[in-house]
């Protein structure tokens, strides 16, 4: 899948400022994928997207869309019908109702309203009174299967495939949108493997089963392995301090009583099992 835009090794400073917020920047986005851009506050997020959308130039390097660079574009023409941006202020038109905003853009590129895609709709989070986004990582996407077009277009977005896939009842209706996604073909050609017939479909749940309870014993086998180690060291490291207890209070001058008695009371052993340290710690050297 070949790039849709390019950036090569792009840089911006600002005037009068003294470092960069971007620099030396190279990456391909390619057409049909979803990219994050995430960093912390100061880090050149916004103005990297402000290069994206031809809003800003670089002050050195180059942004290239389709192959073409960005500065022998009409910018207007490119950020109209190619590249759009959502900004945190959404600068929306007091004049213009809700629909009038939202139908500006189409206005701006001939498109009537009706010619609008009726099956897909975005939703977002708004407080009630004051219509502000409650907040701009939460959004629902709702598409209405029996809503989608007879007839796919050429320039049909991955999107609409896939819900056209999922909407599919005829094997040339399969056929033939898998032909026009790798990704879609790919999994088509798993779904055809596990459904092909009833036996089949039973080894491989019957495989899957297995890797499911293999890698469950596996877990299983490590968390036991891991609470042994751990009581293991804690009986250890019990004895290492009632030797040292042991081996100090002679150093001190505890009689054998004395010791077997904090023992006791200190450690929570019955009397044989301090007698029983006591003699083994008491023969080896301090």
């Amino acid at each position: 899948m070949m790039p849709i835009l390019n950036l090569e090794n792009i840089s911006y400073r600002y005037k009068n400022a003294q470092g960069t917020a971007v620099s030396g920047i190279t990456y391909a986005f390619k057409e049909g994928k979803v990219y994050a851009i995430v960093g912390p506050s100061g880090s050149g997020k916004s103005t990297l997207l402000s290069l994206l959308a031809g809003l800003d130039s670089p002050t050195e390097g180059g942004v290239f869309f389709q192959g073409e660079s960005l500065a022998g574009l009409d910018l207007d023409r490119y950020r109209r019908e190619s590249v759009s941006m959502i900004f945190q202020a959404f600068h929306l038109f007091p004049l213009l109702t809700v629909m009038e905003n939202v139908c500006f853009p189409m206005e701006l590129r001939k498109v009537a309203p009706k010619d609008a895609k009726p099956y897909y709709s975005c939703f977002h989070i708004r407080e009630d009174t004051r219509g502000f986004l409650y907040t701009d990582k939460m959004e629902f996407h709702v598409i209405e299967l029996p809503k989608l077009p007879l007839e796919l277009k050429e320039d049909c977005t991955g999107l609409e495939l896939w819900a056209k896939f999922i909407n599919a009842e005829r094997k040339e209706e399969f056929d033939m949108i898998a032909g026009r996604d790798p990704y879609i073909d790919s999994a088509y050609q798993q779904l055809q493997v596990i459904s092909q017939d009833k036996q089949k479909r039973m080894e491989y749940e019957a495989r899957e089963k297995a890797v499911r309870d293999y890698n469950q014993g596996m877990y299983e086998a490590e968390e036991r392995g891991r609470k042994e180690g751990r009581k293991e060291g804690r009986k250890e490291g019990r004895k290492e301090v009632i030797q040292m207890f042991i081996e100090m209070g002679q150093e001190y001058g505890l009689d054998d009583a004395a010791i077997l008695k904090r023992l006791q009371e200190k450690a929570g052993l019955s009397p044989e099992e301090a007698a029983a340290y006591l003699e083994e710690y008491s023969s080896q050297p301090a």
